[in-house]
């Protein structure tokens, strides 16, 4: 026997068993979808009577809707709903356990109905295939560090290159410093400087890049410093020292005492005034570093007005 049965919600019994008398079932889906209908409604006895559970459909403005196009919404909770209620009006009856998993995983699949009732099938199952492709690779951060700040939440949706966050590696950090320009001869990669911190630490460094241009306002140079130490922080401020380098049998003077830019005035002994001839070797503002001075010579602490070649001078402590 061949029986053509429409499609209902939770059919009765009476349709059940033509359903299994029938050699062949055969389901009517291309007649015009008709309202107020069991095909999305059934009724059931719950503790207060008579308990309609209705399935809501999305209505379109065409009144002539073959069924087999008829599509679920999924805007209310409405599977939740029918599950507790059928939980709620039969958990106690006889045989009822036995069905109660089917029940439960046949209305916790809502996002597998979503999906077929939107026909977006295959959008799903790329998405889901690029997921599990996804979860082959794992990226780590070629360092150790800390996550400094994060420009994006979990699930938002991002484009090629765009910056996601900040990591910065906790033991390695690089600081920028201006040098004016003068000591740029004295400026070389590899150089060993010395940090200062705020916590009144000495920190071991190098100078890793030097700037080849000189800032037009400022007149200096950029150099960068790279330390190793879990004691900094990022953003905290310090000091450093870039040693320049070392003249043998080299003295600092105040630059008043330079006279033409090669000599010096010394007390000979026979306390006179005379005239000896240096070489600077580096300026300041304030000092100069001069070579040529003998050790134990007697030099002017400050310039006086008027002094000459020849003058005769009296100590006086």
């Amino acid at each position: 026997m061949d029986i053509l049965i429409h499609p209902n919600y939770f059919p009765n019994i009476h349709q059940f068993t033509q359903i299994i008398k029938a050699n062949n079932i055969l389901f009517e889906i291309s007649d015009n979808y008709q309202k107020q209908t069991f095909r999305n409604r059934t009724y059931i006895y719950g503790a207060n009577g008579k308990l309609g559970l209705f399935i809501p459909v999305i209505h379109t403005h065409n009144n002539r809707e073959l069924f087999k196009d008829v599509k679920i919404s999924y805007e209310s909770n409405w599977m939740d709903l029918h599950l507790k209620s059928l939980q709620s009006a039969y958990r106690s009856s006889p045989y009822f356990e036995y069905f109660e998993d089917d029940f439960i995983k046949l209305y916790s699949e809502k996002e597998k109905f979503y999906i077929v009732g939107k026909g977006l099938q295959s959008q799903y199952f790329r998405v889901k295939n690029l997921e599990e492709r996804l979860k082959k690779y794992t990226l780590l951060s070629p360092f150790k560090g800390t996550l400094k700040e994060s420009y994006v939440s979990e699930g938002a949706l991002i484009s090629p290159g765009q910056k996601l966050g900040t990591f910065i590696n906790t033991d390695l950090f690089e600081l920028e410093v201006s040098v004016p320009s003068k000591y740029g001869n004295k400026l070389e990669i590899g150089k060993e400087v010395t940090l200062n911190s705020t916590y009144n630490t000495n920190h071991s460094g190098k100078i890793i890049r030097i700037n080849n241009s000189i800032d037009y306002n400022s007149q200096s140079i950029r150099v960068f410093i790279e330390f190793k130490s879990e004691e900094l922080k990022d953003g905290m401020y310090s000091e450093v020292e870039i040693p320049l380098g070392t003249i043998d049998d080299s003295f600092l003077l105040s630059r008043s005492l330079l006279i033409n830019d090669s000599f010096v005035y010394f007390i000979s002994t026979d306390m006179t005034i005379g005239l000896m001839n240096v070489e600077p070797k580096f300026y300041d503002d304030e000092y100069v570093v001069v070579t040529g001075l003998d050790d134990g010579l007697q030099i002017l602490k400050s310039y006086i007005p008027g002094i000459y070649d020849g003058m005769k001078v009296k100590i006086v402590d």
